[in-house]
């Protein structure tokens, strides 16, 4: 982590002139934007009189690319040209532009290194994968990048927090023609950096051959995932839980593990990671309620947020508050939630 933050706050070299007059040219520059919008076409009527700050990346972009084996060729400018990030091919050049006033925000909305380093992955997964040279852009171009980010960020020692910070506060709820919504993008982030992982020497496939789970009681497989957990750990303990799961598929131990874990990682809920874990759980625990009551109130509860804060269906949120509230009749924290749900409804 330091190596990066002091890579991120290396000072920026002189102020240069790139020199060269996009509107003298009758091929279009093609720009492959972080969130959707538009370059400056005022700017690029002038764009050799422009002034840009060229960072000094090399080190930097060396660091981002060492993982997956990669040389830098990239050229990493600070330019008004762009709203936020953009990935250009130009002269033959790769070429990734980030406007100083975004990347500033960037940095006082999300208070971590990571988030800018999520933002040039992007734009370096744009490059990579040849979208600068297509001429076009799509929702299926912004979701590989998404997706080659979140790889990439999984190689750097991102946790899935880190990787998907940036788009939670940057990202549209709503589509474009370019750009697809938030949620979509989230889940292209997650699945790179899951399939990063997986490839891990910590990660699913190793973890089963692993000496620590070979021979353990149900008890003390949970205590070990619950020990990841603890630490932060929280794909191990995935990983760990899912191995209970399948030594013990009628127990709800795993499962409440399992949603655990992946509710860490998606502690806005926006993925849904957990919710096909705490479905399980419901399942199996309303088969014996009364010795099951705890879990079944934590998973009733994650339901009710799940609802009442993403799909936005008040009335299923009001179903699970009355599941609590059968178990524990005088519950005041699902009394009081219930009668906002329902003020919530009437507003709808």
């Amino acid at each position: 982590m330091q190596r990066f933050r002091i890579l991120l706050n290396t000072s920026l070299l002189i102020l240069i002139s790139f020199s060269i007059a996009l509107a003298q040219t009758d091929k279009k520059t093609f720009f492959c934007n972080y969130v959707n919008s538009e370059y400056n076409s005022e700017l690029t009527k002038n764009y050799s009189e422009t002034k840009f700050k060229e960072a000094d990346a090399s080190n930097l972009i060396s660091w981002m690319l060492d993982p997956i084996g990669l040389k830098p060729n990239f050229v990493l400018f600070e330019t008004s040209l762009v709203d936020n990030a953009a990935a250009i091919m130009f002269l033959n050049e790769r070429v990734i532009l980030v406007n100083p006033s975004f990347e500033n925000r960037v940095k006082e909305k999300t208070n971590t290194d990571w988030a800018l380093i999520s933002i040039l992955a992007h734009e370096i997964g744009h490059h990579l994968q040849g979208h600068t040279t297509l001429g076009s852009s799509s929702q299926k171009q912004e979701l590989e990048a998404d997706e080659f980010s979140g790889f990439l960020l999984n190689k750097l020692g991102a946790s899935l927090q880190d990787a998907t910070i940036a788009m939670k506060i940057f990202g549209s709820t709503t589509e474009s023609t370019t750009h697809p919504n938030q949620t979509t993008r989230l889940l292209a982030i997650y699945n790179g950096w899951n399939n990063a992982a997986k490839n891990n020497k910590t990660s699913n496939q190793s973890l089963v051959e692993d000496k620590r789970v070979e021979g353990k009681s149900n008890k003390d497989l949970y205590l070990l995932g619950k020990n990841f957990l603890d630490v932060g750990r929280f794909h191990i303990a995935d990983s760990i839980f899912m191995i209970y799961t399948k030594l013990y598929p009628n127990h709800t131990f795993g499962y409440y593990g399992r949603a655990l874990a992946n509710w860490r990682q998606d502690p806005e809920m926006k993925l849904g990671l957990a919710n096909q874990f705490f479905q399980k759980l419901i399942t199996i625990a309303e088969m014996d309620k009364e010795n099951n009551k705890a879990q079944l109130k934590l998973a009733y509860r994650y339901f009710v947020g799940y609802h009442a804060s993403i799909t936005k269906d008040y009335s299923m949120a009001i179903e699970y508050c009355n599941n609590i509230l059968n178990l524990f009749p005088n519950d005041p924290d699902a009394t009081s939630l219930k009668e906002s749900l329902k003020k919530e409804r009437r507003r709808q």
